[in-house]
């Protein structure tokens, strides 16, 4: 960069000129002048782009390989350029003016900073000189450029903006303030967010004392010591650098102090950061809170949780660890008792040594770790979460664990029963695949992506649209969506023929088949679905259509027969090999011959199917089951069509290929859902198959476990008549709607009786599989949620009895508040009344001549106790609004709002067409949501008006509160809002619910804010 700094566009321009003059006398512009000058001069010298520019085009006659590099593409590129091309779409009019008064001759050159666009689409800025050069001889014009990439000096002053724009945006809004002083301790800076807590705006100390406004304040330095704001300042000035909490009007900051030096190595002011810390302060008191209620959650948990202590030898290897802490499930868990205090090698001697390993790494590098391992000692499987707990050099483990035996036995099952359907899947050349509609994912078997020649870690075409755009063949695009369309709305079913392409360009054949699932709204959910790539069956059904098919594909057996009588008069090789006969031996034999006996087909069925299709449709396609000569059995895909014949007249040309591996794969694959089903009977949960009228066609067998059934009391059983009575309709009709719908799934929950008569909570999950024949029925799902509901059923009680301690708090706190309002108004302001009419007395007894610094003094102070008592006045009204029993609501109201108004300057409009029969109770807490509703406003909504309606029905009283501020993004359930300003809404919330009423708050960014109560009328006193 720094080469750059000696160049100067002027100059260059001048030394260009200069040498043009003493070449362009030879013969005008020359080329060969010019790539000479080029060679030798400035296009090979200088680091500059310079290029020579065809007024009338804007085309690049020449350029320099540094106009090259800074735009990023070589020369012979940006000969094919023109300037107009290469420069940015924002900058293109601008540079297009210049360049036309130049063509004009209205200026002889131009200067701009534009932007241009590098072949890698980068935008970068450079410093554009053009000067306009024409040749004596020829008159013919050119335009001389030169760049200079301003990229970096650009991008520093973007960041230098971005910087100081964040600095402003950070003192702005954060909690803190920043405050300067010079070395008398005049303020000249104070700004910050954090002084606005406090009454104060940015900027408004500036020009008086810090000692004034901190040498009053306690503060509680970091080492706990307590001194006064005068002090630290003097110590600050001294030079030290000092820290310490303070508060001031009910706000709490973390001061930090430090002297401001000279370059004499004097202080010459102080400078100080103040951080608001009153939300930390009150996470404190929540956090006391919290560990009380994460006692209650250790002691209920169904999982196991245990703290322990690691133990490690001389060599920092783990050996044992201590249990420090249990919970009441970890005995069941681990079938370890009064483990307590107890080492792990004292219960279990044998305890293998990767636990050690695994607890000894997290107790010493503090990352905590999730993992499944098996206790082999204690027989089970388990998922543990563990995690440092405390100091480090306490080696402390916490544990978090769940016995999840049953659950590996069963995901063992699953997967040799996933192994199974894969192998079945390779052996028939086929795959399957689950699409769910909702989010156009698909998830496919193993075999799926060989079929499809896709990468198993690159699935992004199990997208749907992805994978007909990348896979399908564009011809049968439109087809596969037509089809995929109908299938999602029901139209029609999933089942088609289509081809697609391999990444070496191949082409394949394959056949789909799904089933639709539908929500109860007939929505499609998801698809389940097979393919089973056909790309050889199709080729040898195509290719053996005609008889001169026959000659040119004799691999797949081919034979003749006529069309009225079904006797043989030809075969080939294939043909004979493939049913085991001679050369020759099938001839004058009848058809009937090659049909699998017990196929519940004679011929005459046979000949009447085929002889049918062939008229109809020209050709006949489908699976046969023969018979060879030996009696023995197999499967095979024939296709058939018919053609005149010059000796045997019409006859049907059957070509037939053996399919008996896929075939038996699909049956193989058969037996393995046959497999799966029976695994149903060892999951926890209970599965159960029901007809359309409700009768139990099979159950599985830990219904005893569960419910103490056996599974053949149950089987031939209708089951509505284990549903508890009061739940028995709305689960027949769930079940009824659900018939008649395939594919359609219910979730419920009910009370399904026990053989011992009992009952239990269940979680019902039905799915309709009446149309799928393995299965035919309603496939049901019951898991007992006995335990979940007993638990909701404690935390409503637990939450019932918190809202009657919240209730009672209320009253409490508004009783203290009304004992001590009367206190301050009786026993205060009675005093301070007495004192200032003292006082009024001697003021009006001093004469006028008279008047001096002690006269001053008492009307000074006659002043400060008319601020007392307006202060106290105010005070006592925040605590208990007394003036209620005295003006009534509505007055008070008003009075507050007129108060309010005029200390805040935000209009308030009182809107009270109604006549109030609210009780006491109720005024004081409707009155006490207008103060707080009030304080929002000013605290936080930046509003210029405030409305508040009373309006009251027969049974309801009904408070409205709206502003006109900036408004937040809300939730009508303010128990439930995460956006609320503040802990306010919550504070009305609760007096809303001790009235039984409803609270109601709708709000957006920017309109406004809207605040609505109801609460019932009961009358005066009650």
């Amino acid at each position: 960069m720094p080469v750059f700094t000696i160049f100067k566009p002027k100059k260059i321009m001048k030394d260009f000129q200069q040498n043009y003059d003493e070449f362009h006398g030879k013969s005008g512009l020359n080329i060969s002048l010019l790539q000479n000058f080029k060679t030798e001069y400035i296009f090979q010298q200088l680091p500059i782009g310079i290029a020579i520019i065809d007024p009338a085009s804007g085309k690049f006659l020449f350029i320099n390989s540094s106009f090259a590099q800074i735009l990023g593409y070589t020369e012979e590129e940006l000969l094919k350029k023109t300037f107009q091309s290469i420069t940015h779409p924002e900058d293109l009019n601008k540079n297009l003016e210049l360049h036309e008064k130049l063509l004009k001759g209205e200026t002889d050159s131009y200067n701009i900073e534009k932007r241009n666009v590098r072949k890698d689409g980068v935008v970068i800025w450079v410093d554009l000189t053009v000067i306009r050069l024409k040749d004596k001889k020829s008159r013919r014009e050119f335009h001389l450029g030169t760049i200079f990439d301003l990229s970096v000096r650009k991008f520093s002053e973007q960041q230098i903006k971005v910087s100081e724009e964040l600095f402003r945006t950070v003192i702005s809004n954060a909690p803190i303030s920043i405050f300067a002083t010079d070395k008398s301790g005049i303020f000249t800076l104070h700004e910050g967010k954090a002084i606005e807590r406090v009454g104060m705006k940015a900027g408004e100390n500036v020009g008086s004392s810090a000692y004034e406004l901190f040498a009053g304040l306690e503060v509680i330095e970091h080492n706990g010591q307590v001194t006064t704001g005068k002090s630290i300042l003097d110590r600050v000035s001294n030079g030290e650098y000092l820290s310490g909490i303070t508060e001031m009007n009910g706000v709490v900051f973390d001061n930090k102090f430090a002297p401001i030096w000279d370059n004499n190595g004097k202080v010459n002011g102080l400078l100080g950061v103040a951080t608001d810390i009153t939300e930390q302060k009150r996470m404190e008191n929540e956090r006391l809170e919290f560990e009380t209620r994460y006692r209650m959650l250790f002691n209920e948990i169904d999982e196991g949780f245990c703290i322990i202590e690691m133990i490690f030898d001389e060599n920092q290897n783990p050996i044992d660890y201590c249990f420090l802490e249990i919970n009441p499930a970890f005995e069941k868990q681990t079938g370890l008792k009064d483990a307590y205090g107890k080492r792990m090698r004292e219960l279990e001697p044998l305890h293998e040594k990767y636990w050690f390993e695994i607890y000894g790494r997290i107790a010493l590098t503090g990352v905590p770790e999730r993992f499944v391992n098996r206790a082999e000692q204690l027989h089970r499987w388990y998922d543990v979460y563990a995690f440092r707990f405390g100091q480090s050099e306490k080696h402390q483990v916490a544990i978090l664990f769940n016995d999840i035996t049953e659950r590996k036995l069963v995901i063992e099952k699953l997967q040799q029963s996933e192994h199974n359907l894969a192998e079945a899947e390779r052996i028939g050349n086929s795959g399957s695949w689950d699409y769910n509609v909702t989010t156009d994912k698909a998830s496919w078997s193993k075999n799926m992506f060989r079929i499809f020649d896709v990468d198993p870690e690159i699935p992004k075409e199990l997208v749907f649209k992805n994978f007909v755009e990348n896979l399908v063949h564009p011809e049968d695009k439109e087809h596969v969506l037509s089809v995929f369309q109908d299938a999602v709305t029901g139209k029609r079913p999933y089942n088609m023929e289509y081809r697609i392409i391999h990444k070496d360009g191949k082409i394949r054949n394959v056949r789909a088949i799904a089933e639709t699932l539908f929500d109860e709204r007939g929505h499609a959910m998801r698809m389940i679905g097979k393919v089973e790539d056909i790309t050889e069956l199709k080729k040898r059904g195509e290719e053996f259509r005609y008889r001169a098919e026959i000659a040119s594909n004799i691999s797949d057996g081919i034979m003749l027969n006529r069309k009225k009588d079904g006797i043989i008069v030809h075969t080939n090789r294939r043909f004979e090999e493939m049913f085991g006969y001679g050369h020759g031996e099938l001839i004058g034999k009848h058809v009937a011959i090659l049909n699998a006996p017990g196929s519940n087909r004679n011929a005459t069925q046979v000949d009447e199917t085929i002889i049918k299709s062939v008229h109809e449709k020209g050709k006949w396609k489908g699976v046969v089951q023969n018979a060879k000569k030996d009696g023995s059995i197999f499967w095979s895909q024939a296709s058939v069509s018919q053609f005149e014949h010059s000796s045997f007249g019409r006859v049907l040309i059957s070509v037939q290929m053996d399919i008996t591996e896929q075939v038996q794969a699909e049956m193989a694959l058969h037996e393995n859902e046959i497999r799966q089903r029976a695994m149903i009977s060892n999951i926890s949960d209970v599965i159960a198959i029901i007809d359309k009228q409700g009768i139990n066609q099979f159950i599985s067998a830990n219904v005893e476990k569960w419910f103490g059934w056996m599974p053949d009391e149950l089987i031939g059983q209708n089951t509505f008549n284990n549903i508890h009575p009061d739940d028995q309709k709305r689960i027949k009709d769930d079940f009824y709607s659900l018939f008649a719908k395939p594919g359609k799934i219910v979730n419920t929950e009910c009370r399904y009786q026990c053989k011992d008569n009992s009952y239990k909570w269940i979680e019902l999950t039905a799915v309709n599989r009446l149309s799928i024949s393995a299965i035919y029925g309603v496939l049901v799902n019951y898991h007992d949620i006995s335990q979940r509901k007993m638990a909701v059923e404690k935390l409503i009680r637990h939450g019932k009895e918190l809202k009657l301690l919240s209730n009672e708090l209320i009253n409490v706190q508004e009783k203290e508040k009304k004992i001590l309002a009367r206190e301050l108004h009786d026993e205060i302001g009675q005093a301070l009344t007495a004192m200032k009419i003292n006082l009024s007395s001697v003021l009006k007894n001093i004469p006028n001549e008279t008047h001096n610094l002690a006269y001053e003094r008492i009307r000074e102070t006659d002043e400060l106790l008319n601020t007392i008592l307006t202060r106290v006045h105010d005070i006592s009204l925040n605590l208990h609004p007394a003036i209620l029993e005295i003006l009534g609501f509505i007055k008070t109201i008003k009075s507050y709002a007129q108060q309010f108004e005029k200390r805040t300057g935000i209009k308030v409009r009182v809107i009270d067409d109604f006549k109030s029969n609210l009780n006491t109770e109720q005024e004081i807490n409707l009155f006490r949501i207008v103060q707080e509703a009030l304080t929002n406003v000013a605290k936080h909504a930046d509003a210029q008006n405030v409305e508040i309606c009373f309006d009251s029905g027969n049974r309801w009283f009904v408070l409205t509160i709206k502003d006109d501020g900036k408004g937040f993004t809300a939730n009508p359930n303010i128990e439930m809002s995460e956006n609320a300003p503040g802990i306010g809404l919550i504070g009305m919330n609760e007096r809303v619910n001790a009235m039984q009423g409803k609270f109601r708050i709708s709000s957006r960014p920017r309109k406004g804010t809207k605040i609505q109560i109801k609460v019932l009328l009961y009358g005066k006193g009650k």
